[in-house]
This record gives structure tokens, sequence and C-alpha cells, in this order.
């Protein structure tokens, strides 16, 4: 199942053939576009056949210097343009020549040179007398067989788009003919995957869908938060990776994924719930009725005895204070003068405040996902079946039954938006603001209970071959339909307004 973008670029269309049309067309288009790896490898290549052309270069130097630059194209060109003799250098195309100054070498053209060429002599790894040798514009001389190894090696390292002659401090890259020349069959295609990774890695212009199992990468010029809808069906942010969280920002949905994975609330919970030892300050659960606490030395405590309510030790706690099993001296420290004990009690109950709060928004996000992932994995499909059901059985058109899987997509939506508000309303200040948020949070709610409902609705006694009406149906559709439309306006509207400002 897949979802259309939740932002998109207006582009203009008009049509010449046509006289009649006062105004162009707006045509509301994608502003990305989804790729295999097998289109990325197309685009790298592509990219390196450009600047071999732009450059006055061979494919393998374009390539050398594209990796090396990251895909920064403009960094390199400037530095191109700049000095050719010390890009070539640095990024290891070329040897430095005698005598080699930098400020001397501005200006110099060189043009392509060639980076493999065969020798004579020993293998200088193996130092067998071999026919076939092969070596880069150093001449250090290897046989084919230590050639291969080497690649092989850098490969399973993960390290050979970047490889260097196999000599050491050698600054020459190997470049990517000399390595599929070496590299056959499943290890060449590691290759190419490798070095589109790398690619994807280092532009940010591209992005890997972050479903388990998903090949597909996504490529988005403008940068930015942007909802992206990958052809494997899941929605995702492509600023932060994360699955798609409008209304909240990417730093909101950072610090409520850290919030919930247990860290923070574990130490609130530690701070509503435990009291410290005052003598070695370890943290106390009070798990029995009594007051008297012991810290327990078999748990690294220290083995003092003290009062729950007030903190004191529990050889004060006499007939004079009423009893080993009766405190009354919490009232009195309460309502004198012991800053100290009123700091850690406010401490305590604001901390109770603050776990409540958390909980009690945690609890609805946490319904709104699983109801969502429930009608993306089970209703969506189910109503795919009775799509196909209701136009195998009874030749209604299925571009008549599309509305059925535009609401179910539609209640998928909403649950996201509703869910993810819930992060945005725990961390919005109390006001005007929140007021009409929680406002329009509840409209959106009760329409999504409503458009669910719907979208539940069994649909086998439209499919019985004794019914011929088909009336009830066109009505259930014309209220599928209705509520559709007035549910993602209101989604729609909700989503702008706290994006532009509710009070704004």
């Amino acid at each position: 199942m897949s979802e259309p973008s939740e932002s998109s670029d207006w582009d203009m269309e008009v049509d010449d053939e046509s006289e009649d049309l006062p105004e162009p067309a707006l045509i509301r288009q994608k502003s990305y576009t989804i790729l295999h790896l097998s289109e990325i490898e197309q685009r790298v290549n592509e990219i390196a056949s450009e600047y071999s052309e732009l450059l006055g270069i061979s494919k393998d130097e374009a390539l050398i210097l594209l990796t090396h630059y990251h895909w920064k194209l403009h960094k390199l060109q400037d530095s191109w343009l700049d000095n050719e003799m010390r890009v070539r250098i640095e990024a290891g195309i070329l040897l430095p020549p005698a005598g080699y100054e930098v400020a001397k070498s501005r200006g110099k053209k060189l043009g392509s040179i060639k980076l493999v060429r065969g020798t004579e002599g020993c293998c200088q790894i193996c130092y067998e007398n071999k026919l076939d040798r092969d070596a880069l514009q150093c001449g250090h001389s290897y046989c084919k067989s230590c050639w291969r190894q080497y690649l092989e090696n850098l490969l399973y390292e993960r390290t050979i788009a970047g490889g260097k002659c196999p000599m050491h401090s050698c600054p020459l890259k190997v470049p990517e003919s000399m390595i599929l020349g070496y590299l056959q069959g499943e290890k060449a295609e590691n290759y190419k995957r490798l070095k589109c990774e790398e690619f994807i890695n280092q532009n940010q212009a591209y992005r890997w869908c972050p479903a388990p199992g998903c090949s597909y990468v996504v490529e988005y010029e403008n940068l930015g938060v942007h909802g992206i809808s990958c052809k494997c069906g899941y929605f995702f942010c492509f600023a932060c990776g994360e699955e798609a969280h409008r209304p909240v920002s990417c730093n909101l949905v950072k610090s409520w994924i850290v919030k919930n994975s247990a860290e923070s609330e574990n130490i609130t919970w530690i701070i509503a719930n435990t009291k410290q030892c005052p003598k070695c300050r370890n943290p106390i659960e009070k798990n029995q009725g009594c007051n008297h606490m012991t810290c327990r030395r078999e748990v690294n405590g220290c083995g003092h005895e003290f009062c729950w309510l007030c903190l004191g030790p529990w050889t004060d706690h006499n007939s004079a204070t009423g009893g080993f099993y009766k405190c009354n001296k919490y009232d009195e420290l309460m309502s004198g003068t012991n800053n100290a004990f009123k700091q850690e009690e406010s401490k305590r109950e604001k901390a109770k405040t603050e776990l409540d709060k958390y909980i009690w928004y945690f609890e609805r996000y946490n319904n709104h996902h699983k109801a969502q992932k429930i009608a993306s994995e089970k209703q969506v499909p189910a109503m795919e079946e009775k799509m196909q059901e209701l136009h195998d059985f009874k030749q209604y058109p299925i571009g008549e039954l599309e509305f059925l899987k535009q609401a179910a997509e539609q209640v998928i939506k909403c649950r996201r938006v509703l869910k993810w508000t819930y992060c945005f309303g725990y961390y919005l200040k109390s006001g005007a603001e929140k007021d009409l948020f929680e406002h329009l949070q509840e409209k959106l709610e009760e329409n999504t209970e409503h458009l669910h409902e719907l979208v539940e609705k069994p649909l086998d006694e439209f499919m019985s071959a004794d019914v011929i009406d088909r009336s009830p149906f066109y009505q259930h559709k014309s209220e599928l339909t209705n509520y559709f439309q007035v549910t993602k306006t209101f989604m729609e509207h909700l989503l702008d307004g706290i994006e532009n400002g509710l009070t704004a």
C-alpha cells in the first residue's frame, strides 16, 4: 500500500494545441523520485561520463575524482579550475612530479592520463617471475593472481571504492576498469552495489528507504523535511529518516523517541516512587506497608534504618514520637522550617505529575499507532480482496470500487497524524493555542473513528447472488465517500493550522 506525497511542487503545463484554455493548467507532481539500486548505478555512470567529458579526462579518472570529493560536484569543479595538478595528486590519479610545488602547478592542463599499463619483472608480493603482470602509473608490478586476491580483500573489507596500489604509502588509486577486469560474476555485482551505496551515503540528495528489506532509494534535490511515499508502501521523512511525522518537527520526534526508550522515564519513575537513603544516597523503593525502612546490605546498601516519611533515623522513633509504627513528624516537618525536606517532597510530587502526564499522552499515541498498524497490515489487504470479489462475482467496475481502498488509506493517514499530534500536544505549553489545538484534534479523532467504523463494515451483504438491487451498495459508497472527503479536509486543515500557527 502506497500513499501520495504529503507535499509536492506545483508545475505549470500548457496545452499549445488548445486555444480554448484561457489560463495554464496546474498539475500536482511529485518533487522526488523513487529509484531502484540498478537505476542508481546508471545515475552514477552518467555523472562520471559527464565529468569525463567536461574535464577532458577518462571515465576512470572522473570516477576517482568524484569519489574523492564525496560527490560534491561544485567543490570538484572549483578545485579543478583552481589547480588541476594538485587535485589529481590529492585524489590519487597522478604521482607528484620531481620538484613539484603547489603554487607553480596552478594553471597547468594535463589531459587524460593512462593509469594502467603492463610491466616486466617479478611480482612484488609473491616474488614469482610471472609473465602476466599489471601496474599503475607508479610502476609497482604485481602478478594477476596477487592483484585479484588483493582486490577481493578490499571488497570484503568494503574499502575497495578508495583502494590504492598495494605498495605501502603509494597514493595512486585503483581505477574501476581494472577492478572489473579482476572481479567477475557475483564479486563484480557486489562491487557495483558498494559503489552505489557509497554514492547514496555521501550525497545529501539521496536517502535509503528505512523500511526493513527495502532496496529503493529516494532522490530529492530540494532536501529538507518532506514526506516520502516509497514503492514498498512505507511513508517516511526525508530529513531524519523516521516515519513521516507531520505535524511534529524532526527535533521533537527525536526527543519523543528518546523519552519512549524508557531511559529518561526510568529516572522519572525512580524520583517519583523511591527515596534516597539519608546515609549512602542509594534509591530505595517502599514495597511494604510500614514506614520502617532498611538500606539492605545484600543489595549494596549500608544497613542504615530510617523513617520513610521524615527520613530521620529510626532510633528516634520511640514512644515520644507516637510509636515505632506511627510517625507523626511528617506534618510537623512540612509545616515547619525544614526547607530541604519541603524541596525533596516538592521534587517528588513534580516528578509524579510529569510521569502521569507522559503516561496519558503515550497511551493515546500508542493506541493510534496500533490502530494504524492494524489498518495497514490487515484491513487494506482485506479490502483489496473484497474489491476483487465484488468485481469478479458482482461485476462492479474496478473504478467504482477504488473508494474502498482510498477510505482505508485515509484512515491510516489520519491515525498517523493523530498519533503524532499527541507528541506535539505533550510538548505544547498551556494557553489559547493548546486549547484550539485540542479542539481540532478532538474533531479529527471523532471523524476518523466514524470513518474507521465505515471502513470495517462487512461487505458480505453486497456479494450475495440473491441481491439484485445495488442501491444499498451505492448508498454505502455515498456515505463512505462523504466521510472520506470530510475527514481528509479536516486533517489537512489541522496540519496547515499547526504548521502556520493556530492562533496566528
